[in-house]
């Protein structure tokens, strides 16, 4: 009887081992949702977001990360400027096992992330070209030019982007050529607007329609939502109808970084100039039922289960509140 206590007890201890080295990848990348500069954790989007960057050599920056791997840009090379960014940062793809690093670009590099379902790395270089690697080959192609905020398509087949003209240098993207659709398996482009002032493209959860901004009227209104169909059909405004002034009543702000869908897909929220913002969708994604200030921060971040918001109040101690969806603080 002893013998099998001791047995059963044994047995415990070495699943409870293994529980915790099988997690310890998870834990690891965990932790590096904090980047470090000037010897204090900083969150990413204060690294990166919102033109906050700095040239100093001690900065880390993550695009990306999974259990395996992360995307690390060390220091940011380059001038600041106050509405643009002129550089970028050399990339790093880290091991997050076995903590080993390499470089895979030659060329500085502003944006990057991971396609996770096919173990490859996106990024685009200072002449906004967009570029793929594979990790399992250790191998890089450049797939398109002069392409600017790429996000990836929920089933890892498309990207969406604002398409640069073919002797843009930048930094300034005023002569835009509208959005468009980057097949990834033909490389084919299919462009589905012509403004240079549509902007911020991204995909719904399905896949099947991308929410972008742009002004309400192309002379004098002022920047909203709008949505439209992956095939460039039924492009419709959903925010601020004939508003042209941020100060009228009922204008919805747009975001200063990229907003960020619910776990159940009905809603997004977004921190626009330190203001938490959440837009409710019907089912379809026709309209946007609802808009409204939630409380002021920003980076928030989905919890429980999507019922309530992280939103951080201070940039340097990184301190944070949560947040029920009417504003309230909650535990």
């Amino acid at each position: 009887m002893k013998l099998k206590l001791l047995l059963s007890f044994m047995l415990i201890v070495i699943l409870g081992i293994g529980y915790v080295v099988w997690q310890k990848p998870r834990q690891v990348a965990e932790a590096q949702k904090l980047t470090i500069l000037n010897g204090e954790l900083q969150s990413v989007s204060q690294a990166l977001g919102g033109k906050n960057l700095t040239n100093q050599a001690n900065l880390k920056i993550l695009f990306d990360y999974d259990s395996n791997y992360a995307l690390v840009g060390k220091a940011w090379e380059g001038e600041i400027e106050e509405s643009e960014s002129i550089g970028g940062t050399n990339l790093y793809l880290v091991n997050l096992l076995d903590k080993s690093e390499q470089k895979i670009s030659d060329s500085l590099v502003r944006w990057a992330m991971l396609d996770k379902k096919n173990k490859l790395a996106y990024f685009t270089d200072l002449a906004q070209d967009l570029w793929r690697f594979d990790i399992a080959k250790n191998s890089k192609e450049k797939i398109m030019d002069k392409v600017l905020q790429p996000d990836l398509s929920p089933d890892t087949n498309f990207f969406v982007y604002q398409k640069l003209n073919p002797d843009w240098t930048g930094p300034y993207y005023d002569n835009a050529l509208g959005l468009t659709i980057l097949n990834l398996q033909t490389k084919e482009e299919k462009k589905i607007t012509n403004l240079s002032e549509d902007w911020g493209a991204f995909w719904t959860p399905d896949g099947k329609k991308i929410i972008f901004f742009s002004l309400n009227d192309f002379d004098h209104g002022m920047s909203s939502h709008y949505i439209i169909n992956a095939d460039g059909q039924n492009k419709t405004l959903l925010t601020n109808f004939g508003l042209y002034n941020s100060t009228d009543k009922g204008a919805v702000p747009m975001p200063s970084e990229k907003p960020v869908w619910s776990p159940d897909s009905n809603m997004l929220v977004y921190h626009s100039d330190y203001a938490i913002w959440i837009n409710k969708f019907n089912p379809d994604k026709t309209a946007i039922t609802e808009s409204k200030f939630i409380t002021y921060g920003k980076e928030p971040t989905w919890i429980k289960n999507g019922q309530a918001l992280n939103v951080l109040l201070n940039q340097e101690t990184l301190q944070s509140i949560n947040v029920d969806l009417e504003g309230k603080i909650i535990k």
